[in-house]
């Protein structure tokens, strides 16, 4: 499997996001963790499309929380659910999915499956539940076991676990084990994910394509076909290095935004845009409200 790892800690506008992700071609393991910003997926949505494959159902496992309905929420088949520590979602299909995170140290485990390739039955169209506590530790250690970028043969043991626990709640019905879980990623797609990770950490040094192919050392047209191969092979949206600058920097933007300490100028600088004037092009561009207006959407969102 494929592992990514993606941290951003901005203690002037008190915002702290993680990002850990590990993905397989019929699975994708996230481990979601953010302070001080506010994550609402529709408004995002039409600009970088689905959070993952058309017809694979998601879990959303909340990690944390003190039973409030600002940790979390979940829209699908028109119903919807506010989490508290322990409760789980899992919608059917990924392209009726709606989530919302919000509050400080909002933390979440969400996974998404293939349900063909593991001729595992599709869960009810929307379906609400919830870990006890011996079940929870067991969330919990898959969640760090992702976060420490454990090896494949490591994190399969753990992912075959959390396919146990849903089976146990009558989510799925087949048993899946570890060595069905794991993908020999090719050298040259973990050297290119690994370099992109690091390169989206120094956005705010605007870096491009030439630089990306300098720290791969390689042709830009080989850039573009692995490119295209790890969209292929992970069913991923963007196809390509600006697909996926563009992706991360308004998705970041939209969330930075929600900040009360945020201003345009300050995320057009650490997202790496020339001036505010570019930040609020691309949001104009990607049909999202201007980044003055983000908060006041958000809000309305709710």
């Amino acid at each position: 499997m494929l592992q990514s790892h993606r941290l951003l800690d901005l203690p002037s506008l008190g915002v702290t996001m993680g990002l850990h992700t590990a993905m397989h071609p019929a699975y994708r393991l996230r481990v979601t963790e953010r302070t001080g910003v506010i994550a609402e997926h529709e408004l995002t949505r039409a600009a970088v499309g689905l959070s993952g494959p058309p017809g694979w159902p998601i879990l959303t496992v909340s990690l944390r929380g003190q039973e409030s309905r600002a940790l979390g929420r979940v829209r699908g088949c028109g119903r919807e659910h506010y989490f508290q520590r322990g409760d789980f979602t899992v919608v059917e299909d990924v392209a009726t999915y709606r989530g919302r995170g919000e509050g400080d140290g909002v933390r979440a485990l969400i996974f998404q499956w293939d349900p063909t390739w593991f001729n595992a039955t599709a869960p009810r169209a929307f379906a609400v539940g919830q870990f006890d506590s011996g079940e929870m530790a067991k969330v919990d250690a898959i969640a760090r076991a992702l976060e420490a970028g454990m090896s494949s043969a490591e994190l399969a043991v753990q992912i075959a676990m959390l396919f146990e626990l849903l089976r146990g709640h009558g989510v799925i019905e087949s048993q899946v084990a570890p060595k069905d879980l794991i993908d020999d990623v090719p050298p040259s797609l973990r050297a290119l994910s690994e370099t992109v990770d690091g390169v989206l950490g120094t956005l705010h040094a605007r870096p491009t394509a030439v630089d990306l192919t300098a720290a791969i050392d390689c042709s830009p047209a080989h850039v573009g076909r692995l490119f295209t191969e790890l969209a292929s092979r992970y069913k991923l949206t963007a196809t390509g290095w600006r697909d996926h600058v563009n992706a991360f920097r308004l998705t970041t933007g939209a969330m930075l935004m929600t900040s009360p300490l945020a201003t345009t100028a300050s995320v057009a600088r650490i997202l790496g845009y020339s001036s505010p004037t570019a930040l609020c092009r691309a949001f104009s561009h990607a049909g999202m409200p201007s980044p003055h207006g983000v908060r006041a959407r958000t809000e309305a969102l709710r």
